[in-house]
């Protein structure tokens, strides 16, 4: 598994970039009226604040994220016992510190990216947030590819 261990280096790296990217879009105005990716977009695909920011709504495909989120972090994952022999200086309380602090962190990254993908595109962000970025945004296509 060590050699795994240089793409799953890979991987952390894009999404970190791609994190970089949706906030820096959400802070720079490249997607607000006037900025310089607004126009590349088709208008059902613009920012779409006409309802307000709606930052913590509930409706059914909130309720389907949080299900999908529940099975994701289950601690009954298959490789579980496998990755738990594999940890250095192994004991119960080493391993629920490090997948409690991954999962965290985990947590935290889909979170700010779910926020500033709302907070630039409002109600017409995409599902898969990167989708909803201009194709000429060359930051964004960069990490299209890195996830």
């Amino acid at each position: 598994l060590a050699f795994l261990s240089y793409f799953s280096l890979l991987g952390i790296t894009g999404e970190l970039f791609a994190l970089f990217v949706i906030v820096l879009r959400c802070v720079d105005g490249s997607y607000q009226k006037e900025g310089r990716f607004f126009h590349d977009l088709p208008p059902e695909k613009r920012p779409n604040f006409d309802d307000g920011v709606n930052t913590w709504g509930v409706s059914a495909s909130t309720v389907i994220l949080a299900a999908n989120l529940a099975l994701s972090f289950n601690g009954a994952h298959y490789n579980a016992p496998k990755y738990f022999n594999l940890l250095h200086n192994k004991t119960v309380r080493r391993w629920n510190m490090v997948t409690a602090s991954a999962f965290t962190a985990v947590v935290c990254m889909y979170m700010g990216a779910m926020l500033r993908g709302y907070l630039t595109f409002g109600n017409n962000v995409d599902g898969f947030v990167l989708l909803s970025y201009s194709d000429k945004d060359q930051l964004a296509n960069v990490a299209r590819i890195g996830v």
